[in-house]
């Protein structure tokens, strides 16, 4: 499967038919690569998941968790 779409759409099917509650967490190699965050997974994730990351993990050092802040830093208008 090459598009997010397809993959996305299969998977969240299959979920939902089973008899439990699932947590579906979309993760791509978009939101990874693209440092600035123009892929905007809050526009596209409800459709198919029930979260989507936003980057990569965090780690326990300071450097870390502010190279996050500046990753998410575009997402600010995501709950308009």
């Amino acid at each position: 499967i090459k598009d997010r779409a397809t993959a996305f759409t299969r998977w969240s099917a299959a979920l939902s038919v089973q008899n439990r509650s699932i947590l579906y967490s979309c993760d791509t190699d978009e939101l990874i690569l693209n440092e600035n965050n123009l892929e905007f997974p809050f526009q596209w994730a409800p459709d198919y998941c029930n979260m989507a990351r936003i980057s990569w993990d965090i780690y326990d050092k300071w450097e870390s968790t502010l190279s996050m802040l500046d990753r998410a830093a575009n997402i600010y208008y995501a709950s308009r």
